[in-house]
């Protein structure tokens, strides 16, 4: 058996050669760049039509509706004549 063919039965595997290659980009910086720099705070449900009481039950709900521009509109609309 020749030096190739011997090389090639003790090569690296096509699997053996994806999981380096994965373990590489793992530790990439790029995927850390990626991680969602707000995490998801624990769920809270929001109250039911029947268990809401008066308007300040809907303020959540409505905040987490629309963007964030409409809700500073709305939310302060009292203070000026010229909103709302």
């Amino acid at each position: 058996m020749g030096k190739i063919e011997k090389r090639w039965r003790t090569g690296m595997s096509r699997r053996e050669a994806l999981a380096g290659l994965a373990s590489f980009l793992a530790a990439s910086p790029l995927l850390h760049a990626q991680r969602d720099p707000w995490p998801l705070g624990p769920h809270r449900r929001f109250l039911g039509f029947d268990e809401m009481r008066d308007v300040f039950d809907f303020e959540p709900i409505f905040r987490a509706n629309v963007p964030l521009s409409v809700y500073d509109y709305t939310a302060h609309g009292t203070e000026s004549e010229f909103t709302l």
